[in-house]
Order: C-alpha cells, then structure tokens, then sequence
C-alpha cells in the first residue's frame, strides 16, 4: 500500500502492532507512509486501523484478505 499510495500521491496510513521491527516500519516510511504504532499483535493494530478508518472516512484495505492486495 505505501507503494502504491506514492505512485498515486495519495497518503497511506500503516497500523503495525508495537512488536514489529523497527526496520520494517522505516522501509514503509521511506515509500511515504505514516506509521501507527498500535497495540501488542496484529489484531490489535488491525482494530485501530478499522476504527480510524470509519471514524475519519478514509478506505480501508485489509492486507491480506483480496487476493489483489495480497499480489501488489
């Protein structure tokens, strides 16, 4: 998503648990996306994703629910 979120100049916003690598998150940020630090697991920052997205009215896209995402 970062990725194509720059291609496209549109801003993306990254839910990632606490535990990820801190690695991990720069390479996101490097492709332009806004890290969010939330909760110990997966399910943790997926919730926060889903509740900021209908909170703010931005998309959201589960990453790894539609087969389409899951081959970028």
């Amino acid at each position: 998503m970062a990725y194509a979120g720059r291609r496209a100049g549109a801003p993306v916003r990254v839910y990632l648990p606490r535990s990820t690598p801190r690695a991990k998150a720069e390479k996101l940020e490097r492709w332009g996306a806004r890290i969010v630090f939330e909760g110990e697991v997966w399910d943790d920052a997926n919730a926060a994703a889903q509740a900021a997205a209908e909170r703010e009215g931005m998309t959201y896209v589960h990453p790894f629910a539609d087969p389409a995402v899951m081959a970028g």
